[in-house]
C-alpha cells in the first residue's frame, strides 16, 4: 500500500465516523421534537429519552 492509499481509507474511516455521529444526533433532535422538546441539539441525556427543562 502506498501513503496516498492509507491517507485515503483513513479518511473515509473518519467520514462514516462522523457521519453516524451527524445521523444519531440529527435523530436524537427528531425524537426530541416528536415528544414536544425544544430543539436543544446534541443533549447527553438525549438517548435516554428525556428532555432539559422537563
Amino acid at each position: 500500500m502506498t501513503t496516498s492509499q492509507l491517507q485515503l481509507i483513513a479518511l473515509m474511516l473518519a467520514l462514516g465516523v462522523l457521519g453516524i455521529l451527524v445521523a444519531d444526533t440529527i435523530i436524537a433532535i427528531q425524537e426530541a421534537q416528536a415528544r414536544g422538546c425544544p430543539p436543544t441539539g446534541p443533549a447527553p441525556n438525549a438517548s435516554k429519552g428525556r428532555c432539559f427543562g422537563h
